[in-house]
């Protein structure tokens, strides 16, 4: 951890989110907060994603960033595939998503589990569901949660949102534990809350699933 130039107000609310991430009893308003909060404290050029992601979080409609290229990329390439991948499409993998989160978190001085920062992941894909990704006022991409419960995974996906549209995969959280069958796309909000300690993923009164 480095010395940060912190308002004693401020280092009161980086001890608050610092409490609630090591004691695994945040939710994903909490990650809001955190994400919003620090994202003025991250170091110029590191972190690209999660400032990235901060930042989405306060302007949900985008039209620029690393996903905003993803997608145009796609659209501008048709969907091409080459070995099985989406040509220009660039998604994070697991391993990139916990290398970037340990070090971000090592900054300011907060120590994280692995299935913390798996937790952390859920989140974020219930608090980036439905972001708008536009190009000349028109939509171009939104993100959407797509559940898989045949290989125990979720998954956080970039379509234009037509029946026509394929689906571009961003992210995946394995490991996850389904309580109940559901449709792969949810029309309704999810939402990443604690019931009786544990973080679940809800929609509506139901929990769907959990990190394991």
């Amino acid at each position: 951890m480095i010395e940060l130039e912190l308002t004693i107000k401020e280092k009161s609310m980086l001890e608050h989110y610092k409490e609630l991430i090591e004691k695994s009893e945040f939710d994903e308003y909490d990650i809001y907060g955190f994400l919003v909060f620090v994202r003025e404290y991250l170091p110029k050029g590191k972190w690209q994603l999660i400032k990235e992601i901060a930042d989405t979080f306060v302007h949900r409609k985008k039209d620029k960033g690393i996903v905003y290229k993803n997608i145009t990329n796609c659209i501008n390439n048709k969907y091409l595939e080459r070995n099985s991948k989406l040509v220009g499409y660039q998604g994070i993998s697991d391993t990139s998503w916990c290398k970037q989160w340990k070090e971000m978190m090592n900054y300011f001085g907060i120590s994280v589990l692995s299935k913390t920062l798996r937790e952390i992941q859920l989140c974020i894909f219930s608090l980036l569901q439905n972001i708008v990704y536009i190009k000349d006022k028109q939509k171009i991409g939104v993100f959407k949660i797509i559940f898989n419960d045949k290989n125990n995974q979720i998954a956080l996906c970039t379509t234009e949102d037509n029946k026509e549209s394929p689906f571009a995969v961003f992210s995946v959280i394995d490991h996850i534990i389904y309580y109940m069958n559901v449709d792969a796309i949810s029309k309704d909000a999810i939402e990443v809350i604690r019931e009786n300690g544990k973080l679940v993923l809800k929609i509506g009164d139901n929990i769907i699933c959990s990190v394991k």
